[in-house]
This record gives C-alpha cells, sequence and structure tokens, in this order.
C-alpha cells in the first residue's frame, strides 16, 4: 500500500512494518502430527483483507486438522503491535465450561475481534496450537500482518490525542441535579 507524507515518516514506517498479509496457507510436511494448522486467515465480512478500520469486525479464522484424538488441546492466537507489544491473547476454551477434547477431523475456529479500541497502525496476529503445559502441537511461525485505519476513535471525532496503547470507548451517564438536589438524567 502507497504511503503518503513527510519522507521521515513514510521512510520509518517502511522500514519498521512487515508486509501485509491477511491469509497463510500451510502445507503439510512429511511425518503426521497430532493437529496440522493448515490455513488461517483474517476477514471482514467474510472477505479476506489485511485493511481494516477501528469500525469493523475483524474474523480470525484458523483451520486445521486433527490425526488423532487430542485431549485438552488448544488453538490459540496472540495480538500484538508491530512494534512486539502483546495486547492480548485467547484460546478456543475461554469460552467453553470444559477443556475437552478433539476428535479426527477437519475443524475451523472462527473468533470476532471488536477493533473499536484500536488506535490506527499495524497488527500482528500470531497463531499456535497446544495441550498447556504438556506439548506444542503446531506453531505457525509467520504472523497475520494487518493494518488497521481509523475511522471512527474519539482521537478522530473529537481532534485530540490519547495516552495509551488501547483507545477504549466506554459509553458514560450524564446526570444533572435539580432544583430540589435530585439527580436525573441530563437532557
Amino acid at each position: 500500500m502507497l504511503r503518503a507524507g513527510n519522507v521521515t515518516t513514510v521512510v520509518e514506517h517502511y522500514m519498521s512494518s512487515d508486509e501485509l498479509h491477511g491469509s497463510i496457507e500451510r502445507p503439510e510436511l512429511a511425518g503426521r502430527k497430532k493437529l496440522h494448522i493448515c490455513r488461517i486467515s483474517i476477514t471482514n465480512t467474510g472477505i479476506v483483507s489485511s485493511s481494516f478500520t477501528n469500525s469493523d469486525i475483524l474474523t480470525l479464522n484458523i483451520e486445521c486438522r486433527v490425526y488423532q484424538r487430542i485431549r485438552e488441546a488448544q488453538i490459540a492466537f496472540d495480538f500484538s503491535t508491530s512494534a512486539g507489544d502483546y495486547l492480548f491473547s485467547s484460546t478456543h476454551q475461554d469460552s467453553l465450561t470444559d477443556k475437552g477434547e478433539l476428535l479426527p477431523g477437519e475443524y475451523l475456529f472462527q473468533c470476532p475481534i471488536d477493533l473499536t479500541m484500536f488506535r490506527q497502525g499495524q497488527y500482528k496476529i500470531a497463531v499456535a496450537s497446544s495441550v498447556p503445559g504438556v506439548e506444542m502441537l503446531d506453531l505457525v511461525n509467520e504472523p497475520l500482518v494487518f493494518e488497521i485505519f481509523d475511522d471512527s476513535s474519539p482521537i478522530l471525532r473529537l481532534g485530540q490525542e490519547r495516552r495509551g496503547l488501547i483507545v477504549p470507548r466506554y459509553r458514560w451517564s450524564i446526570f444533572s441535579k435539580g432544583v430540589e438536589g435530585e439527580l436525573r438524567n441530563y437532557p
């Protein structure tokens, strides 16, 4: 993607950035593993992309093949800035009550990520699978690299800078005191 701006800023951007890519295909290697991550991708409304806005929902798609029954396996990802600052991690077990097992077959794991709190910039998602504390099942060595553009943040809307790696948008309630001293919703 072409970039405009002052020369120093543009050069710094290209020197610090990785090539953007919204999907990675991984051929299976000789020798069978218990689990192979075949393909990872990030999509916006079902279309693979490496550019998003912070009003989008990014969907992480992880396709894998399981060759033998695996107890307590997890599919996980790390979400980080291009500078390597980890923002958060998640696994498919986050919403499960039982660690369960994966039976032989093909699987698609999907995780929607609301981008509203992210600053404009370049980000990375790294994917792996393991049985925590026991064994690494598969690791995708190359992360997905993508950009988020600001189309709706308070920084853009209010024209003021904010501190922090993220820009959360909280819903505030406003009350005013009436003549009697009671609180009531403001306008």
